[in-house]
Parts: structure tokens; C-alpha cells; sequence
């Protein structure tokens, strides 16, 4: 690997604009380091959080975001260490990730790659062995820096290199988040977003979700994002619904609907949206999402009501049929 010849150190920090990697990025960056952040964008999101562009600011850092593809699915998918609690491949996830991490390395001609990793805080990526077992599969051996446990850890290069005082770093493990909080306090670290659960992937029913998203034929990672809202029923292996909860969420899945997707409201417009994702529905998949927007409205309890529907693509092509109720059984059988 090309080094970087010049008297200061570059590093790439692959951040999620979290507490952790927030204080890790700052501790890097107060020992004279030239930092470039490093944010992947899941394919869930759209964007960088404010967080991440916030911390980029405030440490007068590059920042990088790289999308979470297709790739990236197909990782999900089949991952080679397997899955967590739920549908988390967190091994293979960080793999993939410092993988690009390396590449932006070389690219930049930087040092190391540091992260806001912190030991034995998560159960399945975070233990010594598992750190040390991603530095080897992204030929980061040495070059992956965790400076919040940089003390429980090997040496790094750079800190053998003189180029990171090693006693400026930390060792702080385990889940209790007390030693980050003082830290952050020490640092004047104030704006910071509460600590949530993770990675959405660990939620056991964003993860059934997924699962049944990529079990399916989809249209590609940008569908994921609709998978965080609303109520959910795989209708047969060709069709899927999907409803919002509130305003909010049916202004979020209208927004976010492919162009050959079916938009379904009570004539009236009060009631849930619905999203229909497939190809060419017939007549019996339109009867069933009508009596899915019915049953989620206030004419639940009538014999019949009216509903319309229209493509993405072609939102003023509008039809309309009476729809009458749905068996409970078969909408909780079709509840994903």
C-alpha cells in the first residue's frame, strides 16, 4: 500500500454520525489527523443524516457517502457468517463495509481506517475475535483503528509510527454507554442524537420484512425504504400491500411509490393509503386491497364501500369499485 508521504496523517473514518463514532472522529482529528469521514447510506435511506453532515462540518472534514446498493442485497441475502438475532448479517455487513473502506484508502493515499467501534458492545461483530477476524478478510490488519478500545486492543501501525499518541486513546468496552457520555462531556460534545436501537436490520420486524422483500421478485434496494412504514401483507408471491398508519406514512409511501405502482384510498380520502407492488394485477388482487383499505378505515363495519385506485405513473387515470369486507383470517394470514 502507497503511504502517505506527507508529515500529517490522513485517515478515513467510516462514521454513522452517532455518539460513538462522533467521539471517535474527534479524538482522531484533536491529534492533528486529516480526517475524511466515511458514511454509507443504507439503502433505507435517501441521504446522509443531519447528524453526519453536522459532524462533518463542525470537524471541517470531506465527507463521503457511498449508497448501499443491489450489492449489498444480494449480501443480505447470503451472507457467509450468517445472521444475528433477527436478519442481521453484522459480520458480513462490516466486511462489505471496510472493503470500501480500504479502496477510499488507497485512493486518498491515507494511513489507517478508524471507526467508532467500541469491544464487546455488540454481541456479534464486536468481540475480539470477530475484530479481528474483518481486519483480516479487508487486509486491514493493523490499519483498522477503534480508538474508544484502542487500549484493550493490539497496537495499530499508526500508533506504533508515532503518527496517533497511543495514550490520547481510550478503552472503554461493553454496552453500558456512562464512559462515552463523560467523554463526550470532557470533549464539549453536546449535540449528539440519542443512543436508538441500532442498525434497523436487528428489529425483528423490519428484518421479517426484509426477508420476505427479498424473497420475492422486487425492483431493487430502493423499495427497502417502504419496508419502515405503515402495515404490511404479502398477498401471493406476485403482489404485495401496504398501508400507512397516519397521514404521515401515506404522504411517505405516495412519495416513494415506483411508477408502476397501484395507489389505492376510500373515494372519500379518509382512510389509510395503500401501495400495491407488482405487475399487472388482476381483478381478484384489486378486490383484496380494497378490502384492506375498508377494513383500516372508519367503514369497517359496513357491508360495502367505495374505493378508488390509479398507477403512480398515471395518478389522474382513476377507477372506482365498491368493495365489500375481507375474512379476518385471511388478512391476518396475509399480515407480514
Amino acid at each position: 500500500m502507497e503511504q502517505n508521504n506527507k508529515n500529517k496523517a490522513k485517515a478515513i473514518g467510516v462514521i454513522s454520525g452517532g455518539l460513538d463514532s462522533t467521539l471517535a472522529a474527534t479524538l482522531i482529528k484533536s491529534q492533528g489527523v486529516e480526517v475524511y469521514l466515511l458514511n454509507f447510506i443504507m439503502p433505507w435511506q435517501k441521504q446522509a443524516s443531519n447528524s453526519v453532515e453536522k459532524l462533518a462540518a463542525k470537524l471541517e472534514a470531506e465527507l463521503i457517502t457511498h449508497q448501499l446498493d443491489n450489492v449489498y442485497i444480494d449480501l443480505i441475502k447470503n451472507p457467509k457468517y450468517g445472521y444475528g438475532s433477527a436478519f442481521n448479517p453484522c459480520i458480513d455487513c462490516h466486511i462489505f463495509m471496510f472493503k470500501i473502506a480500504r479502496k477510499y484508502l488507497n485512493e486518498l493515499k491515507a494511513d489507517f481506517v478508524f471507526t467508532g467501534e467500541v469491544l464487546a458492545q455488540r454481541p456479534m461483530s464486536q468481540m475480539r475475535d470477530k475484530l479481528t477476524l474483518i481486519e483480516e478478510e479487508c487486509d486491514l490488519q493493523g490499519r483498522l483503528l477503534r480508538p474508544l478500545s484502542a487500549l484493550l486492543l493490539e497496537p495499530t501501525i499508526p500508533e506504533n509510527d508515532g503518527l496517533i499518541d497511543r495514550s490520547k486513546l481510550m478503552n472503554i468496552s461493553g454496552r453500558s454507554r456512562k464512559e462515552q457520555i463523560n467523554l463526550a462531556k470532557k470533549l464539549g460534545i453536546t449535540d449528539y442524537p440519542q443512543p436508538a436501537g441500532g442498525c434497523l436490520l436487528t428489529d425483528r420486524v423490519f428484518g421479517e420484512r426484509t426477508k420476505d422483500l427479498l424473497s420475492y421478485k422486487h425492483n431493487g434496494y430502493k423499495e427497502m425504504i417502504s419496508l419502515q412504514w405503515g402495515r404490511h401483507f404479502r398477498i401471493n408471491e406476485n403482489f404485495k400491500a401496504i398501508l400507512g398508519r397516519n397521514e404521515p406514512e401515506n404522504s411517505l409511501l405516495i412519495e416513494n411509490a415506483d411508477p408502476n405502482d397501484h395507489i389505492m384510498i376510500m373515494d372519500d380520502n379518509k382512510g389509510p393509503t395503500l401501495v400495491l407492488k407488482g405487475d399487472f394485477p388482476e381483478e381478484e388482487t384489486f378486490r383484496i386491497c380494497g378490502g384492506l383499505v375498508k377494513h383500516y378505515s372508519k367503514s369497517k363495519t359496513l357491508d360495502s364501500a367505495r374505493v378508488q385506485y390509479f398507477k403512480a405513473s398515471s395518478p389522474k387515470e382513476i377507477f372506482c369499485f365498491n368493495t365489500p369486507s375481507l375474512d379476518e383470517e385471511l388478512i391476518e394470514r396475509m399480515k407480514v
